[in-house]
């Protein structure tokens, strides 16, 4: 059986399936999922916010006369900023929370493209790219990692730009050099990525590189030629940033940290999507493995191989997906001093899996295809309908609004979930401050040796112990703590048991706090007196 592909030079071919129906229905769901990020006031993605934030401090720092110079510095020198930087240049024309939604929008848009383009290339049916929808709301998009989420799509369309380049379309080079340092300055670890699929393609295709072992050595030198650029650049900011009098690692003391083998194994629908309360995504996503488990083992044999080219691009795939499954398995939850690193791979094997499936079963393809296009929408669809309606999104929204500029703000989360999404969302809530005015937050990403503005030295506030984070567990704010002290405005998301926290958050100080505003469970409080307790009544009771 003959598999139809438009010509490579009519654009269009992009963005096509195999027929209008399918088409519409994948673009239909990617528009479910791009406006899932403009249905609500907040958006339930856990560090967005604070890389926002981030961008909201470049973007006011451009300004020369502006007073957070007496503050922050800005490090352009880093490979994790392309979302800051954008941001910030888009925030020229429009508010930098609206800036930061319409990049972060183009997420589902640039997966999608990724699943076609590697589907494209390895001559699968296009209508195959339906099955890797289901995992673009997943767990690393969740967590809000915003430069990773905006880059590594980007890095797998380089990859098939190359494998297009070494196929003899010249015309990919000046398109690989550019995206090449955009992936390099947009997230180190999608530039890592690039550098792995193109090393796996390389050795799965080892004998046809030469006859001999020094044409295979010549070209496995030349391999990574048409992205030097970002492999040149990460090279000098690390030699930069080790070497600078800003050097803050914060995770580094616990590198290598992981969970077991049997865990990765046993929650593996949890730690690719598992973000909806209902377990909706969980399942969506187990159907869509299921159909390429049966695309995997049918036992009829491939109608069609591809041949030449092709054919080595369908095995250099395959390895990938196996491989991309391997870095979630190995790679430790924190590594490079970063956290959640493994969680961040199953969408990419996914999108691996689906351009690597055999041509099988096509006497069921009506049915496949139905099933496949009904998987796609409804995950969409609830996602958009997640989103819209969470719960508490209005509040969280209204509470920062109660906040004048020029306050510190410390945040005490007592319940990160909502209704409709298990996560911790609210976590970082207190960075949509200083995204909308300025102010100063408790717990901020310029304390990362990578991100793109910092604290000058000194002028940081006291921030809480790192292993006292009161984002993630209230129950470890302490009155009565310098770090405490220093935030002169106290955001609580009160337990939903208690009507009124102010006794429970400050115990015995509760005197010296006055309530300033509430939305829902959200309390602001005036804690500039807790600096005022005597000595006797800022002594913690002793414990018997």
């Amino acid at each position: 059986m003959q598999l139809s592909h438009p010509p490579r030079d009519l654009p269009a071919s992009l963005f096509r399936l195999e027929t209008p129906r399918l088409t519409a229905i994948f673009w239909g769901t990617i528009a479910l999922f791009t406006a899932a990020f403009f249905s609500t006031p907040y958006l339930p993605l856990i560090d967005y916010q604070q890389h926002v934030a981030l961008a909201a401090l470049l973007r006011r720092l451009a300004n020369p006369a502006a007073p957070e110079h007496a503050l922050y510095d800005v490090n352009l020198i880093t490979y994790n900023g392309g979302f800051h930087v954008l941001v910030a240049a888009l925030g020229f024309v429009l508010p930098v929370e609206q800036a930061g939604r319409i990049i972060m929008a183009t997420f589902p848009t640039l997966f999608g493209l990724a699943a076609l383009a590697l589907v494209r290339e390895t001559q699968r049916p296009r209508w195959y790219a339906l099955l890797a929808l289901p995992i673009t709301y997943s767990r690393g998009m969740a967590w809000g990692f915003a430069n990773w989420n905006l880059t590594y799509p980007i890095a797998i369309l380089t990859f098939t730009w190359w494998l297009r380049y070494i196929k003899g379309e010249k015309k990919m080079l000046p398109r690989l050099l550019v995206a090449s340092f955009f992936c390099a300055y947009g997230h180190v670890l999608a530039m890592l990525m690039l550098c792995f699929c193109l090393g796996v393609t390389q050795l799965s295709r080892l004998r046809e590189l030469g006859a001999r072992p020094n044409e295979r050595l010549q070209a496995l030198i030349a391999t990574p030629l048409p992205i030097m650029p970002g492999i040149v650049w990460c090279l000098f900011v690390y030699r930069y940033q080790t070497s600078s009098s800003f050097s803050n690692w914060a995770e580094s003391f616990i590198e290598g940290l992981d969970d077991p083998l049997w865990f990765k194994l046993r929650h593996v629908l949890t730690m690719s999507v598992g973000n909806l309360t209902n377990g909706a995504d969980n399942l969506f996503l187990a159907i869509a493995l299921l159909l390429a488990a049966v695309l995997l083992s049918a036992d009829s044999a491939e109608p069609m191989l591809p041949h030449g080219p092709a054919a080595l691009d369908l095995r250099a795939v395959r390895w990938l997906a196996l491989g991309f499954l391997g870095c979630y398995l190995v790679i430790p939850k924190v590594f490079v001093a970063t956290w959640f690193v493994y969680e961040r791979f199953p969408p990419v094997a996914v999108l691996f899996l689906v351009g690597s499936l055999p041509l099988r079963l096509f006497a069921l393809r009506r049915a496949l295809r139905f099933t496949a296009s009904g998987l796609a929408l409804f995950s969409g669809l609830i996602t958009w309908h997640a989103w819209a309606w969470m719960g508490e999104a209005h509040d969280a929204s209204a509470i920062i609004d109660d906040i004048p500029a020029g306050h510190r703000l410390m945040g005490v989360v007592y319940d990160n979930e909502t209704a409709k999404i298990g996560r911790g969302v609210f976590v970082h809530l207190p960075a949509l401050y200083q995204i909308r005015r300025p102010g100063e937050i408790a717990y901020t990403f310029t304390k990362f040796e990578s991100m793109i503005v910092h604290y000058r030295p000194g002028k940081a506030p006291p921030p809480p112990p790192p292993s006292l984070a009161v984002e993630w567990n209230a129950a470890n704010y302490d009155p009565h703590a310098p770090w405490a002290q220093a935030y002169d405005r106290t955001l609580v998301h009160a337990p939903a048991s208690t009507d009124e926290p102010t006794t429970l958050v400050f115990r015995d100080l509760a005197p010296l706090v006055r309530p300033l505003a509430r939305r829902g469970r959200f309390w602001l409080y005036d804690t500039s007196r807790l600096a005022m307790a005597s000595p006797l009544l800022s002594t913690p009771p002793a414990v018997p």
